[in-house]
């Protein structure tokens, strides 16, 4: 069996989708199928800082996404036997006018790449706003407690370079949703999960993620899909005995079937990043990802994670 703390070089990104009206779904983010085993425990900090900009019109209405996004995690994980761990995560959200728009701007002005709706927006505004039947406008800063997620992971089979394994995750109504930092609903989510270390090499590890989450009630859709398939793909590339490269593709249905909240039927994000285990106990990580469905996922995010073991 692969160990814990090996493990967790080559695990999968905590690559969130930030984008304001579609936080608390209830889509787990990926874990490893290995597990922490029996009596292990895990604690992490991330801080996630995402930019926003996007214009979206139909008959409908408007939507207008134009600011920045700071989301902090604690997430505890304990091992309950050698199969099952409990994943809590209690988030802290702020939604502000920010202030990467310049650097943003230099970066496409640098590389000749197409502005988008930034090309039309001021720098550094903060304006979250959705028109039409289900109207709603943010322009001011706000922070406060996010949708505490609480989930179960089951590893069902596993031997020395692979396991597979279930989970599930109930997402509690904890967020404001008038602030953004909610979604107004409880949401569910299962699913199974699979990991190959020396996936076709010996240095690489490979991650597999599927299922389907009920997202609850969302008080800001007149339309929605009552559930979401969701999935993902990470490739750990092991660098060296203290270091590895992720490589990161996800992907999971919109909630909302109409208007332009609906625009895209598929939101996909990917994401890259490196991690650094200066020794078995602590774990250092950096990572960016970008929208890959244009407008379904932020226009780039940035994370740093710290997490120890016991």
């Amino acid at each position: 069996m692969v160990q814990a703390g090996e493990a967790g070089l080559v695990a999968p990104l905590i690559n969130r989708n930030l984008s304001p009206f579609e936080t608390g779904l209830g889509v787990p983010v990926m874990e490893s199928a290995t597990g922490l085993g029996n009596g292990g425990v895990t604690v992490g900090w991330d801080l996630h800082w995402a930019s926003h900009s996007l214009r979206e019109d139909d008959d409908s209405g408007e939507l207008e996404l134009d600011g920045e996004t700071l989301r902090q995690d604690l997430r505890v994980l304990v091992g309950l036997s050698e199969s099952i761990t409990l994943v809590v995560d209690v988030p802290w959200i702020h939604h502000s006018a920010g202030s990467l728009d310049s650097l943003i701007d230099g970066w496409h002005d640098l590389w000749g790449m197409p502005e988008g709706a930034r090309a039309e927006q001021p720098r550094d505004v903060l304006r979250f706003a959705l028109g039409g039947d289900e109207a709603f406008s943010l322009d001011r800063s706000a922070s406060g407690l996010g949708d505490v997620e609480l989930g179960l992971a089951w590893r069902l089979w596993g031997d020395e370079r692979q396991a597979f394994g279930t989970f599930a995750q109930l997402t509690l109504d904890t967020g404001d949703v008038a602030d953004l930092t909610g979604s107004g609903a409880t949401a569910v989510a299962v699913g199974l999960r699979y990991a190959h270390h020396g996936c076709g090499l010996a240095a690489l590890s490979c991650h597999l993620q599927a299922g389907i989450a009920d997202p609850g009630d969302l008080s800001l859709a007149a339309r929605q899909r009552s559930t979401l398939l969701f999935g993902g793909l990470s490739l750990a590339w092991r660098l060296g005995p203290e270091l590895a490269a992720v490589a990161q593709l996800e992907a999971r249905e919109s909630a909302y079937e109409e208007g332009p909240l609906g625009a895209n039927d598929v939101a996909v994000w990917g994401g890259l990043g490196l991690r650094w285990q200066p020794e078995d106990a602590w774990t250092l990580e950096a990572q960016f990802s970008e929208d890959l469905n244009v407008g379904s996922a932020p226009d780039i995010s940035f994370r740093l994670g710290v997490a120890r073991r016991w």
